[in-house]
């Protein structure tokens, strides 16, 4: 099972763990962890007198399918160390822990580096031949200064040259597209921070009167919102089919962040009410899952095949998350074929992909419950 993203350190390591370990089902073997031990040694070498006795070369030819790598290795009283690597072949071991938000524990790391000390064999992995990484967005520097700071940017540098790797499958492509895009994202967070707080604190109560002002406006816009009902247009075309929503129990939208972004809002529970520009509401559901790319949603469902599809050309832009198609899965309550709609006079309906349906638009929800026999004690 291919691992997903949450923005959660532990999350984070699972990921970087999963793709260091060459007996895992990524297709991939030993290629990411000798890219990381590469790039690792390199930086080691940079600011270090002495080179690491392990050479680049003997990583290239060596066979590491022997290699472990441990999710918090146990040191007792010394702590639980995020990743460890341990290369028999090369007697070489490589301490790894990874920061997402959170700061260095008082001591955390002089601590794994004496527990490390204590509970590994001198003989079998020698001391010379022991790196411990400290993997942060901005490569902030660990307490124990045995430890190599490295950038969540050296990361990423990582996973592009695994991209490059011709066996690469489509899933696991789309995998690292996404933990890259994350990663970037955390990147560009702390480095806005430090501007935000100077800012801060020169404007703060600017800033403060402003957030709630804004607070103010957003409350009573939406004081008249139930928090479960959003309006859906269609939008059919040749890249999206209403019998297709029926027949898989989704909705769609893409061609541009523009159009793709407002899928985005839904949550699992949310009702939605589908229109079909110029005819009226074709159909009622819940919201079961938040939106995913086309690519990402293939995988999840092993009936959904394109060669079934009404859309022909719902497949456009497949690799690209920008572009491609977004999925939202939905449970259909009530629908109507589109030859047969609900359309009366003074219904709501506009240009948006998915907006709110506000105490604004009781008529238009309180009709349409009752033209699709919808029952809230069901829901």
């Amino acid at each position: 099972m291919l691992p997903r993203l949450k923005k959660e350190e532990v999350n984070y390591s699972d990921f970087i763990a999963y793709f260091l370990n060459p007996k895992n089902n990524h297709a991939l073997e030993d290629k990411f962890l000798k890219i990381f031990l590469q790039e690792t040694i390199n930086i080691y070498n940079d600011i270090n007198i002495n080179e690491f006795p392990v050479h680049l070369i003997d990583i290239l030819l060596t066979n590491l399918h022997d290699s472990k790598v441990i999710r918090e290795f146990n040191l007792n009283d010394k702590g639980r160390p995020d990743i460890i690597i341990l290369c028999e072949s090369l007697k070489l071991a490589v301490i790894v822990e990874v920061k997402l938000f959170s700061k260095e524990g008082k001591n955390q790391t002089n601590n794994y580096y004496d527990g490390v000390g204590k509970y590994f064999d001198d003989l079998k992995y020698p001391l010379s031949s022991r790196i411990y990484i400290f993997l942060t967005p901005d490569g902030f520097e660990a307490e124990n200064e045995n430890f190599i700071s490295l950038p969540y940017s050296a990361l990423i540098e990582m996973f592009e040259i695994l991209l490059k790797n011709e066996n690469i499958s489509d899933e696991v492509n789309y995998i690292l597209l996404d933990f890259i895009d994350n990663v970037k994202g955390i990147i560009m967070r702390n480095d806005l921070i430090p501007l935000a707080n100077d800012i801060y604190s020169q404007y703060g109560e600017i800033i403060d009167f402003i957030y709630k002002a804004g607070n103010n406006l957003l409350n009573s816009k939406d004081e008249n919102w139930n928090e479960t009902d959003f309006y859906y247009n269609i939008g059919e075309c040749s890249y999206r089919d209403w019998d297709d929503y029926l027949k898989y129990g989704f909705i769609s939208a893409g061609g541009g962040r523009k159009y793709s972004q407002p899928l985005k809002r839904l949550e699992p529970g949310n009702r939605i009410y589908a229109y079909y520009k110029g005819k009226g509401y074709l159909g009622v559901g819940i919201v079961k899952e938040n939106a995913v790319p086309l690519l990402e949603y293939m995988y999840k469902d092993p009936n959904f095949s394109f060669d079934n599809l009404k859309a022909e050309k719902m497949n456009h832009d497949l690799h690209d998350r920008e572009l491609s198609e977004w999925i939202v899965s939905v449970e259909w309550e009530k629908t109507r074929e589109k030859n047969n709609p609900v359309f009366f006079k003074g219904i709501f309906a506009n240009q948006n992909i998915v907006c709110k349906l506000t105490n604004k638009q009781k008529f238009t929800v309180e009709k349409l419950k009752k033209e699709f026999d919808i029952n809230d004690a069901q829901q």
